[in-house]
């Protein structure tokens, strides 16, 4: 997939803003890449094409066929569909025990930037076709009356082998032809998930497509928060993660590559620390900033140093209030919040120092109003007509 081509679907961590301006050049088009799609069985994906503006089109690309059909999946005592053998082992002599045949099934799950691989387990019970999701259904019923925990779940959407169908929207931009230029969005808040769609209307947008990754094992009111880079109008607003890939945009050019945070805070009489994360939910002994951006209450259980856009602590607080308009709040706990108590003394100054490096180039970029960077699975922009 070249460098002019992005695929997507919803995206609710970020969006990529791009402006229109008038053709100048002889309009020229980007072809739909070469490479076969590996999607699903003959025939061959069909895609049909809509002309958004001058330099960028928009294909709908259809692919595969429905063979999967549904299967019962029986939940740990965790609440996650998957657990260690020995507990897949134990919820499958319950599942016997309420009379139906399970099957233990082994799951690798590959390991990414973040964390490791691991092995794990599920419990599943039974195979029906699509068109009989009501029988699916029924047996699951039957599982809960006997004390169980289960979901219907349809095996096309297990990340394994499968014929699909795909329904996939790619999104061509021809620079030579398009004059507009890219920015990203985390829509009105970073905490809280918003589809693209929202996006693109607010930016009053082109073009809206997926944003990167967000945090799925945190509290519901928090799965907004970007895991990895995000820097929106020359702000850092998430912090990198070894590993993770970003796309850094600036004004008209883009470039994948990988990021480092540092963010560090230095207090008045000298003293400096790092700070952990940046809008994010804070663990143990953490010293984790907050920008007015962040969308929610800091977490409860520890001290929060509030800082005007001086660095001037204007505030000293028990966590567990929200950001308010034109300051930053330094939230620590246990150690961190020592830190706080110690350093961050009232009307004291506490600058925080960020700093983010492409580790391909050893280059710090400059944060300014146009530099923008989104870590991307699927990364998205919109784009603003003039």
């Amino acid at each position: 997939m070249s460098r002019r081509t992005i695929a997507g679907g919803l995206a609710i961590a970020a969006a990529l803003t791009i402006t229109a301006l008038p053709a100048t050049a002889e309009q020229r088009t980007v072809r739909f890449p070469s490479a076969k799609f590996p999607l699903g069985a003959r025939p061959v994906p069909t895609k049909t094409m809509t002309a958004v503006t001058q330099g960028i089109d928009l294909y709908d690309v259809q692919a595969g066929s429905a063979t999967d059909g549904y299967t019962l999946t029986v939940l740990m005592p965790s609440g996650r569909d998957y657990g260690m053998q020995h507990t897949a082992e134990a919820k499958a002599a319950e599942v016997e025990a309420a009379g139906e045949t399970p099957s233990v099934q082994k799951v690798v799950r590959p390991g990414v930037a973040d964390a490791p691989s691991q092995t794990v387990y599920m419990v599943r019970v039974g195979m029906w076709p699509l068109k009989d999701k009501k029988k699916a259904e029924k047996a699951a019923k039957k599982l809960k009356e006997a004390g169980l925990k289960v979901k219907v779940d349809y095996l096309g959407d297990d990340g394994l082998k499968t014929t699909g169908p795909w329904s996939a929207k790619v999104v061509m931009v021809d620079s030579r032809v398009f004059r507009g230029s890219y920015a990203a969005s985390l829509g009105r808040s970073v905490a809280k998930r918003e589809t693209v769609s929202s996006m693109v209307k607010a930016g009053k947008a082109l073009v809206g497509v997926n944003g990167g990754f967000f945090n799925i094992h945190t509290s519901k009111a928090l799965r907004g928060e970007p895991v990895g880079a995000s820097v929106v109008g020359g702000r850092l607003l998430s912090e990198a993660l070894p590993g993770r890939s970003a796309v850094v945009l600036k004004g008209r050019t883009a470039k994948i590559t990988e990021l480092r945070t540092d963010v560090t805070a230095v207090s008045q009489d000298g003293t400096k620390v790092e700070v952990n994360g940046v809008n994010r939910a804070a663990t143990t002994d953490e010293l984790v900033l907050y920008t007015e951006e962040w969308g929610a209450k800091t977490p409860s259980g520890g001290t929060d140093a509030v800082l005007d856009a001086n660095g001037k602590v204007v505030g000293l607080r028990a966590s567990g209030a929200a950001v308010a308009a034109g300051t930053r709040v330094l939230h620590g706990n246990g150690l961190a919040a020592d830190w706080i108590n110690e350093h961050a003394w009232q009307d004291w100054t506490v600058k925080i120092v960020t700093k983010v490096v492409d580790l391909r180039t050893k280059r710090a970029l400059k944060l300014t109003p146009p530099t923008c960077t989104s870590s991307p699975a699927a990364w998205g922009w919109s784009a603003t007509a003039r």
